[in-house]
């Protein structure tokens, strides 16, 4: 079955939609895509958004420093620079907030 899909947010690296009538929400980044119940996307959004790069950072000499972000499937682990992981960041608080004026809304 295909999704009736709304955009919530488009970025450089990725876009956050959410199906119109499963209500699921898929948050690519890059070539991934991870789809997320709509409490499982709030909660990880507030996960991300407590994440302090320079404490959590992984340090190598051979390249930048870089952030290992669990996601709520097991297997999922994003691998991101600075950069990114502010993008992705971003991407999830903005999501949400669309998300909550979408509720505000209702359906249009």
């Amino acid at each position: 079955m295909n999704c009736n899909i709304e955009t919530l947010i488009v970025t450089k690296n990725g876009a956050i939609t959410q199906c119109r009538d499963c209500q699921r929400i898929g948050f690519t980044f890059k070539n991934l895509l991870i789809g997320f119940d709509p409490d499982q996307f709030v909660g990880f959004g507030r996960f991300l958004s407590r994440i302090n790069f320079e404490k959590h950072c992984i340090r190598h000499s051979a390249k930048p420093p870089y952030l290992i972000i669990n996601t709520c499937h097991h297997d999922i682990q994003f691998a991101l620079f600075r950069e990114e992981f502010e993008e992705f960041r971003d991407m999830a608080q903005q999501a949400k907030l669309m998300l909550e004026v979408l509720g505000i809304l209702g359906p249009c």
